[in-house]
């Protein structure tokens, strides 16, 4: 009988150790994870708003076919997939948890 306790005691204790590594994982995805939104936000506020902003006041004073709305479109447009390739990668990495 004490082959029993020993060996469900041993089984319990292993179980125990891989769910707690399993966990000790959570907290650096959840690190990594913090910090890509951070990216994105700065993105997003620092570039992406003001060339909308400046956008939208070139397409009032000069009309979209001049060379700075243009180049405002093309700089928003690269910001704007860049931006949506980030936030699909914080998905990604939220998700499927990739292994270090």
């Amino acid at each position: 009988m004490f082959w029993l306790f020993t060996t469900v005691k041993f089984i319990h204790i292993l179980l125990a150790i891989i769910a707690f590594g399993f966990n000790a994982t959570y907290a650096i995805w959840i690190t990594r994870a913090q910090r890509h939104p951070f990216v994105a936000i700065v993105l997003g506020y620092g570039i992406y708003t003001p060339t909308l902003s400046r956008q939208i006041r070139v397409l009032a004073k000069s009309g979209p076919e001049s060379e700075a709305y243009r180049t405002l479109a093309t700089r928003g447009t690269v910001v704007g997939i860049t931006l949506a390739v980030l936030v699909l990668l914080i998905l990604v990495l939220m998700v499927f948890k990739p292994t270090l």
